[in-house]
């Protein structure tokens, strides 16, 4: 009886039948849209290339994404009943250049780490950003 994947005798199944014992198949690759290498899909779980994902992470890009992951904090109320949302995020972002400034391996490191635990939606926003 033929195999009823591949159409071939019974253990005469062609290399890439799933019905094959010794089936390798062809591996199912995905191309990075940032830099257009191909990777075993496998090997790439997000939307870009690990090496692409790396070589974006950096503290400067980490404030660029941030305007797009957006945390809620709590805040003095009188704070948020004077400055508008733009004037907060700029006073937050001088103390925290500031704060790099003196303290740069902390900074990158927090960057980094701010990256890592968001790094599906960085890879997505990366992708978003080479269209642009």
């Amino acid at each position: 009886m033929p195999c009823s994947v591949c159409l071939r005798p019974n253990g005469e199944h062609a290399a890439t039948c799933p019905n094959n014992d010794d089936f390798y198949g062809e591996e199912i690759m995905k191309t990075c849209p940032i830099c257009g290498n191909e990777y075993p899909e496998d090997e790439m779980d997000y939307a870009a290339c690990d090496e692409c994902i790396m070589k974006h992470t950096k503290f400067d890009t980490a404030i660029a994404f941030g305007n797009d992951a957006r945390d809620e904090v709590s805040i003095n109320g009188l704070f948020a009943r004077v400055l508008t949302q733009d004037q907060i995020d700029e006073a937050l972002k001088a103390v925290v250049m500031e704060f790099a400034q003196y303290f740069a391996s902390v900074a990158v490191n927090d960057a980094r780490e701010f990256i890592g635990d968001n790094e599906d939606d960085f890879a997505d926003w990366l992708v978003e950003q080479e269209k642009h």
